[in-house]
């Protein structure tokens, strides 16, 4: 877990970089709650328990993602 947390934060410096990272985030704080957003857990109560399928969970992931932590177009 502690790999998965490092590579988001490695991806969240980079958007940084870009000028794409929203500026209340830091790019600790954004790995973080990514991390918290794709956890095996998330994954558990949707998919499993809420019988989302795969596909959904994931576009739901990135729709979220994208709205909360990258700059507005």
């Amino acid at each position: 877990m502690q790999l998965q947390r490092c590579s988001l934060k490695w991806v969240f410096e980079r958007i940084e970089t870009d000028g794409e990272l929203a500026e209340e985030w830091t790019p600790d704080e954004a790995a973080e709650i990514v991390w918290s957003l794709v956890h095996f857990e998330a994954w558990q109560q949707l998919v499993i328990e809420a019988n989302w399928t795969p596909e959904r969970f994931i576009e739901s992931r990135f729709e979220l993602i994208s709205r909360l932590l990258r700059t507005p177009d």
